[in-house]
């Protein structure tokens, strides 16, 4: 409990600075808002539904169905943190027992626009090849990833990639 409760802090914190960031150029923000920047490939044939995405100052949060049911979003932002994850909802029970290898298969389907050396793909995919824990992904100096895996009422699972370095 106490793990689930230091991941949320971790991750939430650094979106709910971007509340009392000013926007524009007297921003004291560390993060530059170039680095905010769409990943999902929206002309992609496994994307059923595209939902409305979210942009607020120094974040972004885009969504899409796709076909095989399950939901895609990637959340992007930060302020004196750069942090983004990946999130699977509606991933059926019985697809992966394996976190890792489950991971690693959503990660390989999802419907992003980059995938080469320096993108949030390949930062997350290293990270899940190198990764022993699930809750301690090695991704870099500095940096700090997380798999965190959640059975769902539904009898589904959602699935997240969280990634979180401070500027």
């Amino acid at each position: 409990m106490r793990l689930l409760f230091l991941l949320i802090v971790l991750f939430i914190l650094p979106f709910s600075a971007l509340a009392d960031a000013p926007e524009g150029e007297g921003s004291d923000c560390t993060l530059q808002s170039e680095a905010i920047k769409s990943q999902i490939d929206f002309k992609s044939p496994d994307i059923k539904t595209t939902l409305p995405a979210k942009r607020e100052q120094q974040h972004l949060e885009e969504a899409v169905v796709l076909k095989n049911g399950m939901t895609f979003t990637y959340d992007v932002g930060g302020c004196a943190h750069y942090a983004f994850n990946f999130r699977w909802d509606n991933v059926p029970v019985d697809m992966e027992p394996d976190q890792f290898a489950l991971a690693k298969k959503l990660l390989r389907s999802a419907p992003l626009r980059e995938k080469d050396q320096g993108s949030p793909y390949i930062v997350m995919l290293e990270a899940l090849q190198k990764a022993v824990i699930p809750n301690e992904l090695p991704c870099g100096t500095d940096a700090y990833c997380h798999l965190i895996v959640n059975k769902k009422p539904n009898n589904t699972l959602s699935v997240t990639l969280m990634y979180d370095f401070a500027m």
